[in-house]
């Protein structure tokens, strides 16, 4: 099993259902912010915390919106290994992302062969989001994705 940092096993696998979204850092009634620890449930944490502030939206832009939330956070986990914050803003009929780690390197999709077992992320968020892309932040840097 891949180890991030020797607390990962005190990372909580889920948000308590009893989390509220100001708990969650609702900001107005649109936009949410959550920091993630350094750990592999990272990426969990994220989908659940989306689905649950995408509810009412359409199937197909949930799902997704869900993917791409996955690959981001995966990323951050696999790539940054730091601590990250998710951001959410759902201005229907659009819904941006932003995803905020402590590493200044900004990711770029590479060359894949037909068996690699990785390495697609990108490629998945070029293919499904409206437009996506990469910021630097004093703390680090921020991947953002649009779907639209």
């Amino acid at each position: 099993m891949l180890r991030i940092n020797e607390h990962d096993e005190h990372c909580p696998a889920r948000v308590p259902a009893a989390v509220t979204f100001q708990e969650l850092g609702l900001i107005g009634d649109r936009a949410i912010s959550y920091a993630l620890p350094e750990c592999l449930h990272s990426p969990a944490l994220a989908r659940e915390i989306t689905r649950e502030r995408l509810i009412g939206l359409p199937d197909e832009m949930v799902e997704t919106v869900m993917i791409l939330v996955s690959e981001i956070t995966t990323n951050v986990v696999i790539h940054a290994r730091s601590m990250m914050t998710l951001r959410i803003d759902v201005n229907e009929p659009r819904v941006k992302v932003w995803v905020e780690d402590c590493s200044t390197a900004c990711p770029q999709p590479r060359p894949v062969e037909d068996d690699d077992e990785g390495g697609r992320g990108l490629w998945l968020v070029d293919a499904l989001a409206s437009s996506w892309g990469c910021e630097k932040t004093s703390a680090g840097k921020q991947v953002w994705f649009e779907v639209s």
